[in-house]
């Protein structure tokens, strides 16, 4: 009767009431971490429900538990990570600098370098902890373009008063 409902129907049911859950009196570890699904009328509906993350899974006693030993939640871990206790690189703004100034000014082989040194500085870090925002990593090269424009006019402009003439760029 109850086989062919599915995963939202068990949610609904159990959301208005219409089932329930209750604890399993087994032998096994695992009942300390799962609740039977019954009906109105304690009648087992072949279903129990994780107490730790709410995921519903099959049961019967033919199966057994071994598959809700395998089981595993975000929130039945009561360990913590190893890297919860290593303390978090912070990276210095003048480091985030350098990083825009290799990235817009220099080559690809100092900046490659300089992330070489900047890893082996901090150790493992997110490259979103390293670099400044999209906009301005472009702001950035926009600057540095104009400076370059202004320095060629700054330079040109004497040669083309004198002798004329003019220059384009094909992108």
């Amino acid at each position: 009767m109850f086989e062919n409902l599915t995963l939202e129907q068990i949610k609904l049911k159990l959301k208005n009431n219409e089932f329930i859950t209750r604890k399993k009196n087994g032998k096994s570890d695992v009942w300390q971490n799962f609740l039977e699904i019954t009906d109105l009328e304690n009648n087992f509906i072949g279903y129990v429900l994780c107490k730790n993350c709410g995921q519903i899974c099959t049961y019967s006693q033919k199966s057994g538990t071994s598959h809700l030993l395998r089981h595993s939640c975000a929130s039945s871990s009561k360990q913590s990570k190893i890297t919860t206790f290593l303390p978090k690189q912070s990276i210095p703004s003048n480091i985030k600098e350098l990083t825009i100034n290799k990235l817009v000014r220099d080559g690809f082989k100092e900046f490659s370098q300089e992330m070489i040194n900047i890893g082996a500085k901090f150790g493992q870090i997110q490259v979103d902890d390293l670099f400044s925002h999209p906009t301005t990593i472009s702001r950035n090269v926009i600057k540095e373009a104009e400076k370059i424009k202004s320095n060629l006019t700054t330079k040109l402009n004497p040669i083309f008063q004198t002798v004329g003439g003019a220059f384009t760029t094909d992108m």
